[in-house]
């Protein structure tokens, strides 16, 4: 395999007597040019390149969910919710999509600190970012409610029909009624930097 070997063998090392029964070596490329691209990544097809591996729910979005207030949003409103507790309901319209589908998060934060991000747009179908993010939430979270693993074939139904929904109590609700895909993420905790 003399093809990969890069190390060139003949070059003799100080007191080192020359082999006489060497191969030939695969000849090697000249050295770059200075025109040519410096790294390796800059010289390969886009599409190639593996994706990073998203470790953490986070890793999904562009906005930075868990300190969202470095964003400001708008605010809305304080009202008093069922629990006799106040909320503060904020408005962030976001400039690049979040996973292709959502535009605008509503923020609603509670007197401990915490708040739920409910993300909404236009979306009515689910792109393969939305199948990625559900698996994950599967591999992380488990089963959602109904005992649905990762993203198949009856979601895709599901979603033609308005009632598609992926639901971890307490932690991630995709829905899409009427037509419209909406993602909560409940109870996060901000994390200032």
């Amino acid at each position: 395999m003399g093809f990969f070997n890069f190390i060139r063998n003949d070059v003799q090392k100080p007191g080192e007597q020359q082999n006489a029964n060497t191969q030939p070596e695969t000849p090697s490329s000249p050295p770059p040019s200075i025109e040519e691209p410096a790294t390796i990544a800059a010289q390969l097809p886009s599409q190639g390149l593996k994706k990073k591996q998203k470790d953490d729910i986070s890793d999904f979005f562009n906005v930075n969910i868990l300190n969202i207030f470095v964003h400001e949003p708008e605010f809305i409103e304080k009202y008093c919710a069922g629990d006799g507790l106040s909320v503060e309901k904020y408005i962030l319209k976001l400039q690049k999509r979040e996973l292709s589908s959502f535009n605008q998060i509503t923020i609603l934060r509670y007197e401990n600190g915490n708040y739920d991000l409910l993300f909404t747009g236009d979306a009515v179908e689910v792109n393969t970012e939305m199948e990625n993010f559900v698996n994950y939430c599967v591999r992380s979270l488990g089963e959602d409610f109904m005992r649905k693993n990762d993203f198949s074939e009856k979601d895709v139904r599901d979603i033609r029909l308005g009632i598609f929904s992926r639901i971890w109590y307490g932690r991630v609700r995709i829905e899409n009624i009427y037509f419209t895909l909406s993602l909560t993420l409940h109870d996060i905790h901000p994390q200032v930097s």
